[in-house]
């Protein structure tokens, strides 16, 4: 089955998530904060072997580089449900004008499945035009 990574593997969603992921015969590397949070979820699951679930702590995922080195983990895919997490939000009155600073930095930055995966960016419109290429060459 699928080796994936699970980002924020120690939060709410990705909870459940690792429960079907693993009920479905997946293998799972959860990102988490601290090894603490690991063993957590460890106590969870205790009759799942290392290698069906495993964890890679990662204290900020917001921070340049967080993701490098995953490579060598097999992954084949990513769920990313993680969001950087502060230590103080700003005050309520904010919310209407100014942009949330959690918000702020979600997105691309953390968002690495190509990085993550080893992949490489091939632009749509070559994809379609390579497909049709072989849709229409004579075999």
């Amino acid at each position: 089955m699928t080796r994936t990574l699970l980002t924020g593997g120690s939060g709410f969603v990705a909870g459940h998530v690792i429960d079907v992921l693993l009920q479905r015969g997946h293998s799972i590397v959860a990102t988490v904060r601290s090894q603490e949070k690991a063993q957590a979820i460890r106590a969870a699951h205790p009759s799942t072997p290392s290698e069906k679930l495993g964890f890679v702590v990662i204290p900020d995922i917001a921070a340049s580089g967080a993701f490098q080195g995953l490579g060598s983990y097999g992954l084949e895919a990513v769920i990313h449900v993680a969001s950087p997490v502060r230590e103080k939000l700003p005050e309520e009155g904010h919310w209407g004008g100014t942009p949330n600073p959690n918000l702020q930095s979600f997105g691309y930055d953390v968002s690495r499945a190509e990085e993550i995966l080893g992949l490489k960016w091939t632009p749509y419109e070559k994809t379609v035009v390579d497909s049709v290429k072989s849709l229409t060459m004579k075999q």
